[in-house]
């Protein structure tokens, strides 16, 4: 199924061709060397790229021999569900000179959504045969006829008017026929599914914390994965004592993702006597004892116990009881021993650049819309919320359990249960251990079959022998 759960590196300039006044697609250009291979493909499968391949970013980090397309962007495949993950399809190459296989100054059209001329000697026109008690049946086209195009689970970058019919394979319409002046489709790139006939797990867990992801915004609120958060500065609880704590923490994912440092900035929670109101909001430093400035912070808000405040800073300086806040109104205070200055909330990174290199056109007056992306992170918080005890005693907190997502009827032709147990209607747990109790039913009707002549047990013509 289709997702966002990877980072896309969407980058590129507006790249606008034969726009007609019927026409409107959603677009961005990448450079040839931004994909694996680096050049345009010679044959039909050949490694590259070429007009016509559906594409998909490759976020697993690169590696020399196990993945050296690692970071780039790679023909999309619907063999598995991470390899069918589509950014949209390439529509032209531009600058590809007489070697033919292009160079760094060759750019690269991507269709992400909307019309495209793609071309027609790409598109795969098959027949499925099925045999259903040798009464043959012929499938030729998707529903409706050869209008939807789907991802091949062969081969890489290619699209087929039949979707897979193989188990666990993934079918995915990415391309709509629809002739239009100079355009032949349009880009659709929907959601796609796994092909059934096997129980698929869906673990919310999913990718590792500090998966990024590029959403588009067009207005209002976009629909981003669940336990992704956008890099704007916003602060995220390492322990119940921040101001900002609700109901979860964060202390696993920032000791894992940011091993303890600055990240955006953090929040201190610190003690000290006769805090006066005017300070709230100012600017202070730290000086040690030979007069230099260890930390730059902000005096934010009172904290949750008396006589505890707490301050920003994007310093990497860890406060010491003793230490002197020396503030910009020109009061000081002095860190007592009442409480251990101790992290309580850290502050995402801001993106610092939001690029509008993807646009929509109209399909009225051609006009460019922005439509710029933003970044996420996925960041899971801990399994239980972490306190101040702790969090000093230096242990990391565990990782919430993932779950598993099971359809409500399933058939099984063969399984091996550990343990199983059987509720009624209302709930109620009928039995705890169905194992045991069938073995030890089978046990008693051998007794039984002892005792009046021999005869196979069986439960509801069931053979448990």
């Amino acid at each position: 199924m289709s997702s966002s759960s990877h980072s896309s590196n969407l980058s590129g300039n507006v790249n606008i061709n034969n726009i007609t006044n019927s026409g409107a697609r959603l677009m961005m250009t990448h450079p040839l060397g931004g994909f694996s291979g680096g050049r345009v493909s010679q044959y039909f499968g050949d490694d590259g790229v070429t007009a016509g391949d559906a594409i998909r970013y490759n976020a697993v980090a690169y590696h020399a021999t196990d993945n050296p397309s690692g970071g780039k962007y790679v023909k999309a495949k619907a063999d598995v569900p991470e390899n069918s993950e589509v950014i949209g399809i390439i529509e032209s190459i531009d600058n590809v000179g007489l070697s033919g296989v292009g160079d760094v100054s060759s750019v690269v059209n991507i269709v992400i959504s909307g019309q495209i001329n793609y071309p027609d000697h790409r598109l795969i026109n098959a027949t499925h045969v099925f045999d259903f008690d040798n009464d043959d049946s012929i499938i030729a086209g998707a529903s409706g006829g050869n209008d939807i195009y789907f991802l091949s689970e062969v081969t890489a970058g290619a699209i087929q008017n039949l979707a897979p019919i193989e188990d666990t394979k993934i079918a995915k319409p990415v391309l709509q026929k629809a002739p239009d002046g100079d355009f032949t489709g349009h880009v659709v790139n929907y959601i796609g599914y796994q092909v059934g006939g096997e129980i698929v797990s869906s673990e919310p867990v999913g990718e590792p914390d500090g998966t990024t992801v590029n959403v588009l915004n067009f207005g209002g609120n976009p629909v981003v994965p669940p336990f992704y958060y956008s890099l704007n500065g916003q602060s995220l609880a390492l322990n119940t004592l921040d101001p900002s704590y609700t109901d979860k923490t964060y202390l696993r994912a920032y000791n894992t993702l940011f091993g303890g440092g600055v990240a955006g900035g953090l929040r201190w929670l610190v003690s000290f006597l006769g805090m006066l109101s005017n300070d709230y909001g100012k600017k202070f430093t730290i000086r040690n004892s030979q007069g230099s400035v260890v930390l730059n912070g902000t005096l934010e808000r009172k904290g949750k116990n008396d006589d505890t405040y707490t301050f920003k800073t994007v310093d990497s300086y860890t406060p010491q009881v003793g230490d002197v806040l020396r503030m910009s109104t020109g009061n000081n205070y002095t860190l007592t021993s009442v409480q251990e200055p101790l992290k309580v909330s850290v502050f995402l990174p801001k993106n610092v650049s939001s690029p509008s290199n993807l646009r929509l056109t109209n399909s009225v007056d051609n006009a460019l819309l922005n439509a710029p992306y933003e970044n996420y992170i996925k960041i899971m918080h801990d399994s239980s919320p972490t306190t101040e005890s702790i969090q000093l005693s230096g242990i990391t907190p565990n990782a919430p359990s993932g779950a598993v997502t099971i359809p409500k009827n399933v058939t099984i032709n063969e399984a091996t249960i550990n343990s199983l147990k059987v509720k009624s209607d209302d709930g109620t747990i009928i039995a705890t251990d169905v194992g045991s109790i069938l073995k030890q039913l089978k046990d008693d009707m051998q007794t039984v079959a002892q005792k009046n002549g021999n005869f196979t047990p069986t439960v509801n013509n069931a053979d448990i022998s």
